[in-house]
């Protein structure tokens, strides 16, 4: 069938936020079907996985006092993000993949609601992880102020104004007044810009610090200097999954830019990059758990107590 016949195609009505588009029935591509089948799998078991190591991150660190550090805290901002990725964002990426592929050739499209949400909380896993290398710019260079300047309340007003900025950039999507991917992309490399600094000044003055003979410490500081070295690789490990998960993003965008590519393949594409963004919650929180295995602990714990409640309620 010709592609002139397709404007021959009653047009559908769509309401807002819903809009009018074409989609892979238009031409059928045995390329693209595969791949946008595979994508919906994909994107089934990772929200799954997301959703419950996210879930036990966050109930181990409410219940184990001991962990409710503001370090903790900025780690802890990452596993909201990743549980609305697995439990919200996910199927919806899902939801507008299968309108993609519905026939008619022309359909109401989901783009503007999954782009809106997406812009709220998909890419706010790269910013948290700037403030997160903030704090330790701060807990390393500023040490002596660190205790001072940084505190759980001014942690929880600085991510509540920022929340509401990133509510105001999705509400603009949402409504179409800003591009989602330009949008995405400069909040990227904003977002690389501090990550970049923040971890040049904390190797520039990790390195002076070493150089620097010092006489020996006590058992308990050398302890303390042993977590912040552990806590600043798994810092460092996130820095680089993120690097892995947005370069795509970076990449297709200029890419994009320089060369001609059909609508049809730029969809499909950007939407296996959104998934590959959505990587994120799921390997946060592996890492850290992997890492550090008092927070193992505490899940396991966590775990047993919720399979311990559901015996005694089978019981009763």
């Amino acid at each position: 069938m010709s592609g002139k016949s397709f404007s021959n195609v009653t047009e559908v009505q769509c309401s807002w936020p819903l809009h009018p588009a074409e989609t892979s029935c238009a031409e059928l591509n045995m390329v693209h079907l595969p791949m946008l089948v595979s994508e919906i799998a994909l994107n089934a078991v990772l929200s799954v996985v997301a959703t419950t190591g996210n879930a036990l991150w966050i109930a181990a660190y409410a219940r184990t006092p001991s962990f409710q550090t503001p370090l903790n805290m900025c780690l802890l901002s990452l596993a909201p993000v990743g549980l609305f990725n697995g439990a919200v964002m996910q199927p919806l990426i899902i939801s507008d993949t299968v309108f993609f592929l519905a026939c008619p050739s022309t359909t109401c499209s989901l783009e503007y609601i999954v782009s809106g949400i997406i812009t709220l909380v998909a890419d706010s896993t790269l910013q948290n992880i700037a403030v997160i290398c903030i704090d330790r710019y701060i807990a390393i260079v500023h040490s002596i102020k660190y205790n001072q300047w940084v505190t759980k309340t001014r942690i929880c007003i600085a991510f509540g104004i920022y929340a509401l900025f990133r509510l105001f950039l999705s509400i603009c999507v949402f409504t179409g007044i800003i591009d989602y991917h330009a949008l995405v992309i400069a909040s990227i490399v904003f977002s690389v810009v501090i990550i970049i600094f923040a971890c040049l000044r904390i190797f520039l003055r990790i390195r002076r610090v070493s150089a620097v003979a010092v006489e020996p410490v006590n058992p308990e500081e050398e302890r303390k200097k042993a977590q912040e070295r552990k806590v600043a690789k798994t810092v460092g490990i996130l820095v680089g999954i993120s690097a892995f998960c947005y370069a795509p993003a970076l990449g297709f965008f200029f890419t994009n830019k320089a060369t001609s590519v059909s609508p049809r393949l730029h969809t499909v594409l950007w939407r296996y990059i959104e998934t590959v963004m959505m990587l994120n919650a799921v390997m946060n929180f592996s890492v850290y758990l992997y890492r550090h295995r008092d927070q193992r602990i505490a899940v396991r714990k966590v775990i047993n107590d919720a399979r311990n409640a559901v015996k005694n309620c089978c019981c009763h």
